[in-house]
Protein backbone atom coordinates (compact mmCIF):
# COMPACT_ATOMS: atom_id res chain seq x y z
CA UNK A 1 0.00 0.00 0.00
CA UNK A 2 1.09 3.65 -0.78
CA UNK A 3 2.23 5.66 1.99
CA UNK A 4 0.63 8.71 0.95
CA UNK A 5 -2.95 9.21 2.92
CA UNK A 6 -6.30 9.31 0.61
CA UNK A 7 -7.71 12.68 2.71
CA UNK A 8 -7.13 15.64 2.95
CA UNK A 9 -4.74 17.70 4.89
CA UNK A 10 -6.41 19.11 7.84
CA UNK A 11 -5.17 22.38 6.49
CA UNK A 12 -7.88 21.89 3.80
CA UNK A 13 -10.76 21.23 5.81
CA UNK A 14 -10.26 24.22 8.42
CA UNK A 15 -9.76 26.39 4.90
CA UNK A 16 -13.34 25.19 4.01
CA UNK A 17 -14.39 25.83 7.54
CA UNK A 18 -13.26 29.31 8.08
CA UNK A 19 -14.41 30.30 4.24
CA UNK A 20 -17.59 29.30 4.88
CA UNK A 21 -17.69 30.98 8.23
CA UNK A 22 -16.40 34.36 6.79
CA UNK A 23 -19.19 34.16 3.57
CA UNK A 24 -22.12 33.46 6.00
CA UNK A 25 -20.90 36.10 8.91
CA UNK A 26 -19.91 33.92 11.57
CA UNK A 27 -17.40 32.79 13.65
CA UNK A 28 -15.76 29.38 13.19
CA UNK A 29 -16.90 28.97 17.30
CA UNK A 30 -20.42 29.31 16.13
CA UNK A 31 -19.61 26.53 13.65
CA UNK A 32 -18.74 24.10 15.82
CA UNK A 33 -20.73 25.24 18.60
CA UNK A 34 -23.95 22.82 19.63
CA UNK A 35 -26.28 25.79 18.75
CA UNK A 36 -28.89 24.79 16.57
CA UNK A 37 -30.30 27.46 15.09
CA UNK A 38 -30.50 28.43 11.45
CA UNK A 39 -27.72 31.43 11.90
CA UNK A 40 -25.24 28.92 12.91
CA UNK A 41 -26.87 25.66 11.34
CA UNK A 42 -27.09 26.40 7.68
CA UNK A 43 -23.04 27.11 7.10
CA UNK A 44 -22.03 24.02 9.33
CA UNK A 45 -24.31 22.02 6.78
CA UNK A 46 -22.64 23.67 3.52
CA UNK A 47 -19.21 23.24 5.09
CA UNK A 48 -19.81 20.15 6.11
CA UNK A 49 -21.03 19.16 2.24
CA UNK A 50 -18.50 21.36 1.19
CA UNK A 51 -15.74 19.40 3.20
CA UNK A 52 -17.45 15.94 1.73
CA UNK A 53 -17.24 17.45 -1.84
CA UNK A 54 -13.95 18.54 -1.93
CA UNK A 55 -11.95 15.71 0.32
CA UNK A 56 -11.79 12.53 0.62
CA UNK A 57 -12.46 12.46 4.58
CA UNK A 58 -14.75 10.26 6.22
CA UNK A 59 -18.10 11.47 7.87
CA UNK A 60 -16.67 10.43 11.01
CA UNK A 61 -13.56 12.42 10.15
CA UNK A 62 -15.47 15.75 9.19
CA UNK A 63 -18.06 15.31 12.17
CA UNK A 64 -15.25 15.39 14.83
CA UNK A 65 -13.89 18.54 13.21
CA UNK A 66 -17.90 20.38 14.00
CA UNK A 67 -17.99 17.89 16.96
CA UNK A 68 -20.69 15.99 15.46
CA UNK A 69 -21.49 12.57 14.76
CA UNK A 70 -20.73 11.04 11.30
CA UNK A 71 -24.77 10.76 11.10
CA UNK A 72 -25.10 14.22 11.38
CA UNK A 73 -22.54 15.09 8.50
CA UNK A 74 -24.75 11.97 6.40
CA UNK A 75 -27.70 14.43 7.49
CA UNK A 76 -26.04 17.81 6.36
CA UNK A 77 -24.99 16.53 3.23
CA UNK A 78 -28.41 15.21 2.09
CA UNK A 79 -30.17 18.65 3.28
CA UNK A 80 -27.91 20.62 1.42
CA UNK A 81 -28.14 18.57 -2.04
CA UNK A 82 -32.35 18.54 -1.66
CA UNK A 83 -31.96 22.72 -1.42
CA UNK A 84 -29.17 22.47 -4.24
CA UNK A 85 -31.99 20.73 -5.63
CA UNK A 86 -35.15 22.85 -5.13
CA UNK A 87 -33.36 25.88 -5.31
CA UNK A 88 -31.41 27.42 -8.75
CA UNK A 89 -30.21 30.25 -6.39
CA UNK A 90 -28.58 28.22 -3.77
CA UNK A 91 -27.48 26.09 -6.23
CA UNK A 92 -25.39 28.76 -8.27
CA UNK A 93 -24.30 29.98 -4.24
CA UNK A 94 -22.74 26.75 -3.44
CA UNK A 95 -20.79 26.02 -7.55
CA UNK A 96 -19.87 29.45 -6.32
CA UNK A 97 -18.24 28.58 -3.41
CA UNK A 98 -16.82 24.84 -4.90
CA UNK A 99 -15.40 27.36 -7.23
CA UNK A 100 -13.34 29.25 -5.13
CA UNK A 101 -12.28 26.62 -2.76
CA UNK A 102 -11.37 23.97 -5.29
CA UNK A 103 -7.96 25.35 -6.35
CA UNK A 104 -7.32 26.45 -2.68
CA UNK A 105 -7.82 22.76 -1.39
CA UNK A 106 -7.40 20.78 -4.08
CA UNK A 107 -10.55 18.58 -5.14
CA UNK A 108 -11.32 14.56 -5.17
CA UNK A 109 -9.48 14.88 -8.90
CA UNK A 110 -6.37 15.68 -6.63
CA UNK A 111 -6.33 12.32 -5.10
CA UNK A 112 -6.65 10.48 -8.28
CA UNK A 113 -3.23 9.48 -8.53
CA UNK A 114 -3.03 8.27 -5.28
CA UNK A 115 -6.17 6.20 -6.04
CA UNK A 116 -5.01 4.75 -8.83
CA UNK A 117 -1.37 3.69 -7.16
CA UNK A 118 -3.53 2.28 -4.75
CA UNK A 119 -5.46 0.10 -6.81
CA UNK A 120 -2.29 -0.98 -9.01
CA UNK A 121 -0.52 -2.37 -6.17
CA UNK A 122 -3.91 -4.16 -4.97
CA UNK A 123 -4.41 -5.66 -8.64
CA UNK A 124 -0.62 -7.01 -8.29
CA UNK A 125 -0.57 -8.38 -4.53
CA UNK A 126 -4.41 -10.10 -5.98
CA UNK A 127 -2.37 -11.55 -8.92
CA UNK A 128 0.58 -12.63 -6.72
CA UNK A 129 -1.71 -14.65 -4.10
CA UNK A 130 -4.43 -16.21 -6.66
CA UNK A 131 -0.90 -17.74 -8.60
CA UNK A 132 0.38 -18.86 -5.14
CA UNK A 133 -3.01 -20.05 -3.82
CA UNK A 134 -6.26 -19.72 -5.48
CA UNK A 135 -8.62 -21.06 -2.93
CA UNK A 136 -7.32 -18.64 -0.30
CA UNK A 137 -7.94 -15.68 -2.56
CA UNK A 138 -11.54 -17.02 -3.41
CA UNK A 139 -11.95 -17.06 0.62
CA UNK A 140 -10.75 -13.90 0.90
CA UNK A 141 -12.94 -12.37 -1.49
CA UNK A 142 -16.04 -14.15 0.22
CA UNK A 143 -15.09 -12.70 3.28
CA UNK A 144 -15.47 -8.94 1.79
CA UNK A 145 -18.21 -9.55 0.08
CA UNK A 146 -19.89 -10.70 3.33
CA UNK A 147 -18.72 -7.81 5.62
CA UNK A 148 -20.04 -5.15 2.32
CA UNK A 149 -23.44 -6.75 2.70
Amino acid sequence: MSDRQITAPPRALHTIMEYVAERYGVSVTDLKSKRRSNREARPRQIAMYLSRALTFNSLPAIGSLYHRDHTTVMHAVQAVEDRIAHSPFFAGEVNEMLDYLKPRVGSADAYEAVIEDTLDRLRTRLLLVARRDPKYLLSALSAIADREE
